[in-house]
């Protein structure tokens, strides 16, 4: 016994209870906390040293060191049942003795190492359920001592406010744990049984999901209050909408998981086929598209989307959030349409800033250009006369006279686009005017060898016209369709009641406009003939302006051009607007 005791003290154990009475052996374990105990048999084993050992194994699991006279087989299996940490055959040697101490210290400290690395909470009881270890997390988290903790029955311990059950072992429960300093956690019970050394043990690990539902909890205040639509849907259909949403479709969000299957059922029947697929994607992409929704009351909703997909509730979903753009839409299609007021005025105006070049021009110069063009043209015809038999001079004669006429055509035509229209006074009828238009071009239509139809509505009512431009911007329609078709073409002349307005239809067959073109052909002095001069065309939308009619072009390339012009009934529908269309 001395010489166990020596070397307790030269291996730093201070404290020592040696005795050879077993009632005060049973004492010391009840009473104090035990590291290791060392426990000596001279002959086999007895009914009270088996009754000794598991009461110092279950009261204080404290390492067990076994000293015999003879290591028989018996001694060995009751020290495997027993867990005995090891066993020391007499007679031995001081470095035995120290070798012993060195496995039973190291199985104490390798068991704590282990159990502190482990970052969640942890306390393992023993199978009568007495707490004997925890780790520092446990400590740390609850702010609890580990002593407050050893020997209690985990049953009865008042650290929970919700008293864990060993019996729902391998099962994940919520609980609140008030700590020393930092409130109430929120941890998630998790507990299982293992054997370790022949014995029943429950493992129980704490999990701290405190900040997870402080977080899940902000996160949903703030899905609640954003302004922007939240939807969350799985395959089976949305299972969560936040106010918001509820707010730009009109239906509650008890509705929406009740109604539909998809959000999908919301979006445009025409905008659905360009959306993404509705099934949810797992991937790390952010998708973002625009659609347009029908909401509850049927009105038509502009929307930004983002989708991403995510989990909800350990499954595959989808999240979109969806901003309404509607207001922002509608600004910038005012805008645009307010910009293309702009442009329409601005071009009126320098429109009108040419027409007052043009009218300058031609009041200043005209006469005075006609008066040398009148006097070269009779001296050329004079001339003429004389060189009846000189081919070469006849011919440079006619060329002269035939200069001098173009010369004077296009004088004539810019004093025409110059002069002020007279405004529309005497009631006509628009099927006689067109009438006569096309009875002046009947030497045209058979030379050009072109089938002309006409489809004249015989129900039109007479309205306020000036016949003589009416006829002359009928009569330049018409010409130009003629000579703009190959021999075979069909020149269709129509006229029909549309509400409040008359409707005249010119179409040919011809080779059509470009569409670089298009937007020019009532430009002055812009034509794609080589013998135009470039005033035809907007002569006859200055007519139809000063009849407060439009006209509208529609021209495929390749297959023929149609000019439709629309002359109002009454004055007070009037207006100076006009559009070119180009057909798809």
């Amino acid at each position: 016994m001395e010489f166990i005791n020596r070397n307790l003290i030269d291996a730093g154990y201070e404290h020592q209870a040696c005795t050879k009475d077993k009632a005060v052996a049973w004492g010391v374990i009840n009473d104090q906390a035990i590291d290791i105990f060392i426990y000596d048999i001279s002959t086999a084993f007895k009914l009270e040293d088996i009754d000794l050992l598991r009461f110092a194994r279950d009261k204080t699991e404290a390492a067990i060191i076994l000293t015999c006279d003879t290591c028989d087989n018996e001694v060995l299996e009751r020290a495997t049942v027993e867990n005995v940490c090891c066993i020391l055959e007499k007679p031995f040697s001081t470095s035995d003795f120290l070798t012993a101490l060195e496995i039973a210290q190291f199985k104490e400290k390798l068991l704590l190492k282990t159990i502190n690395a482990i970052s969640e909470m942890l306390i393992i009881t023993n199978e009568k359920g007495r707490i004997f270890l925890v780790n520092e997390k446990t400590e740390t988290k609850t702010g609890f001592h580990h002593y407050e903790f050893i020997g209690k029955d985990i049953e009865n311990l008042k650290l929970f406010q919700r008293k864990p059950s060993i019996e729902k072992a391998n099962s994940d429960n919520e609980y609140d744990i008030p700590t020393k300093t930092r409130g109430l956690l929120k941890v998630v019970f998790k507990s299982s049984t293992f054997e370790l050394s022949n014995k029943i043990l429950q493992l129980v690990i704490l999990e701290d999901i405190t900040e997870k539902i402080q977080a899940d909890e902000n996160y949903h205040l703030l899905a609640e209050r954003t302004t922007s639509g939240i939807v969350i849907y799985q395959q089976h259909g949305i299972i969560y909408a936040n106010p918001a949403m509820e707010k730009i479709s009109g239906y509650s969000a008890t509705e929406m998981k009740s109604i539909s299957l998809h959000f999908w059922d919301f979006i445009h029947p025409e905008k659905l086929s360009n959306s993404p697929g509705n099934k949810p994607e797992i991937n790390n992409n952010i998708r973002r598209y625009e659609v347009e929704m029908i909401t509850k009351h049927g009105e038509i909703k502009w929307l930004d989307v983002f989708e991403n997909s995510t989990y909800f509730q350990g499954q595959p979903a989808t999240m979109c959030i969806f901003s309404d753009t509607s207001d922002r839409l509608r600004f910038e299609n005012d805008l645009k349409k307010s910009y293309s007021l702009l442009e329409d005025a601005h071009l009126k105006v320098m429109q009108a800033h040419t027409l007052d070049a043009l009218v300058e021009f031609a009041s200043g110069v005209a006469h005075e250009i006609r008066n040398p063009l009148a006097n070269i043209s009779s001296r050329a015809q004079l001339s003429l006369k004389t060189l009846a038999n000189d081919l070469v001079n006849e011919e440079n004669m006619r060329s002269i006279i035939a200069s001098t006429e173009r010369a004077n055509l296009i004088i004539t035509e810019l004093l025409d686009f110059a002069r002020p229209q007279e405004a529309p006074s005497d009631m006509g009828n628009i099927n006689e005017i067109l009438e006569n238009a096309c009875n002046h071009t009947r030497m045209l239509l058979k030379d050009q060898a072109v089938k002309l139809e006409k489809q004249l509505s015989p129900q039109l009512p007479e309205i306020r016209v000036n016949e003589f431009q009416l006829e002359r911007a009928f009569l330049n329609l018409i010409n130009n369709g003629i000579q703009a078709m190959e021999p075979g073409g069909t020149l269709t002349v129509s006229t029909f009641l549309q509400t409040r307005f008359i409707v005249i239809s010119i179409a040919d067959t011809g080779k059509g406009i470009e569409i670089q073109f298009i937007d020019k052909i009532f430009n002055p002095f812009f034509t794609m003939r080589h013998k135009g001069v470039g005033l035809g065309l907007p002569i006859v939308h200055k007519i139809i302006e000063y009849h407060h009619g439009t006209i509208e072009v529609e021209s495929v390339p390749g297959k023929g051009t149609k000019f439709i012009i629309r002359l109002p009934l009454e004055r007070n529908d009037l207006t100076h607007d006009f559009t070119i269309v180009q057909e798809s």
